[in-house]
């Protein structure tokens, strides 16, 4: 697994998706002033083969509805956060 980018807004994270073609972004679902769930959508419907995985600081339970209805491929809580976690959500 090899980090390609990182991205501060957003829209520059569609930008870099666009032309990098990421087979995999990670997206907080608390972004600046921004959703992650609405971000996630877009990155998708930009790129159906772009596998999203949104993080964050809340666990599963208290974000599910919004994960389970943008079209992500999975939730990794910021607590669980690493390779084997990524990897793991993947294989499924």
């Amino acid at each position: 697994m090899t980090v390609t980018a990182c991205a501060l807004s957003g829209e520059e994270a569609l930008a870099i998706a666009k032309r990098a073609k990421p087979d995999l972004a990670l997206v907080d679902v608390e972004l600046a002033g921004e959703d992650g769930f609405m971000l996630a959508r877009s990155l998708i419907a930009q790129d159906p083969m772009l596998r999203v995985v949104l993080v964050s600081s809340y666990e599963l339970e208290d974000v599910a509805e919004l994960v389970a209805g943008c079209g992500a491929s999975g939730f990794i809580s910021k607590t669980a956060l690493g390779k084997q976690a990524i990897e793991a959500l993947l294989e499924d």
